[in-house]
């Protein structure tokens, strides 16, 4: 089997969720969350100065106060275009690369004499900001999930309210020494790039095994049930929940677009049963349940997994090909049936049923 092959743009894998490495893990995010807020506000104090310092620039009184007002501008602008940035360059390596230049170019204006100069440096913290901000509210959402992610998303969000009365403070504080010393406090983002490199874990995912058996669909046990040659991990899985949640909407359509489509059917017609006809109970039975089925990519699965989804279930879609949607599972394996009940464990606490649909050839 495979070893995991580290990436930043895949699923994520699962993290402590105690101990010191999750306490440098939390408060690593949390103190980036909070650059952009120090962007914002920390030379606000000192803008008296900054404007008596470019009295004779033309326009001073209109563009000192842009110096302030222009990294939110630019961070409001980019931000919708970050997330998909995000995704290509990958989570860790584009917050990493953006703290580093967050501090060289935060702390440009300690070298540059030019107003217009300084503006254009503070444009470009604005656009780290950006990547840093969006790279911090992703990875919360890597990491974790359920309960947990609703918590630290709360935690950013308090941290970010709180932290500008403390900058501001701040600002003046240092402001005193003069109105270029309070942008020496940018460098503090050179002291996080590092930690961020080491203590931030990257998603893992597993490498496709070309000699995967075939599984094909075979006669539905009763929910509970599962592979006896799967051994008991199989019957743990089928007690947790999982963390795969990406992509249940695509994978749905993927299967209504496959499921139930009898002989001479449309190719991508959809199945003409609903939920209820087929199980023989009203729709919304299953709200709130979680249930694994697998070999869910295709035939008997696909209708069976649409079939539990129509009544209200969340469906934990797997199969042993890399089909939308579908977390892949090879049956036979102990070793995926374990990493599976990892996942559900953390996600859900608790599954509900497991349709074992996949079949051995």
């Amino acid at each position: 089997m495979s070893s995991p092959i580290p990436v930043d743009d895949a699923a994520p894998s699962s993290v402590a969720t105690s101990g010191p490495a999750h306490l440098l893990r939390v408060s690593l995010l949390m103190a980036g969350s909070c650059l952009p807020i120090l962007g914002a506000v920390l030379i606000a104090p000192v803008l008296p100065k900054m404007q008596d310092h470019f009295v004779s620039v033309p326009g001073a009184a209109a563009l000192v106060p842009l110096a302030l007002t222009v990294p939110s501008l630019a961070l409001a602008l980019l931000a919708p275009f970050a997330g998909v940035f995000v995704d290509r360059v990958g989570r860790k390596r584009l917050l990493v690369v953006a703290t580093v230049l967050y501090a060289v170019f935060g702390t440009a204006p300690l070298w540059l004499d030019s107003l217009g100069g300084i503006i254009a440096g503070r444009a470009l913290v604005g656009v780290t900001e950006a990547a840093i901000m969006t790279c911090c509210t992703t990875l919360i959402g890597d990491y974790y999930s359920g309960h947990r992610r609703v918590k630290y998303l709360a935690l950013q969000t308090m941290c970010a309210s709180a932290s500008p009365t403390v900058f501001f403070a701040v600002g003046g504080a240092v402001g005193a020494a003069g109105w270029r010393a309070p942008f020496w406090i940018y460098a503090v983002s050179l002291a996080l790039a590092p930690l961020m490199a080491a203590g931030l874990p990257s998603p893992t995912v597993r490498a496709h095994r070309d000699d995967a058996p075939a599984q094909t669909a075979a006669a539905s046990p009763s929910c509970g049930a599962y592979d006896r040659q799967a051994g008991p991990a199989a019957a743990e899985a089928g007690r947790h929940g999982d963390a795969h949640r990406r992509g249940h909407r695509q994978c749905l359509q993927h299967r209504r677009g496959r499921a139930g489509a009898g002989p001479g059917a449309p190719a991508g017609r959809p199945a003409p049963h609903t939920g209820a006809a087929v199980t023989g109970r009203r729709p919304g039975r299953l709200l709130g349940k979680v249930v694994v089925v697998t070999g869910a990519a295709a035939g008997q699965g696909a209708a069976e997994a649409e079939a539990l989804a129509l009544e209200g279930a969340r469906v934990i879609a797997t199969d042993v090909t890399e089909a939308p949607g579908c977390r892949r599972l090879d049956v036979t394996s102990e070793t995926q049936w374990a990493h599976l009940a990892a996942h559900l464990r953390e996600a859900h606490g608790e599954v509900h049923g497991l349709v074992n649909n996949a079949g051995i050839t």
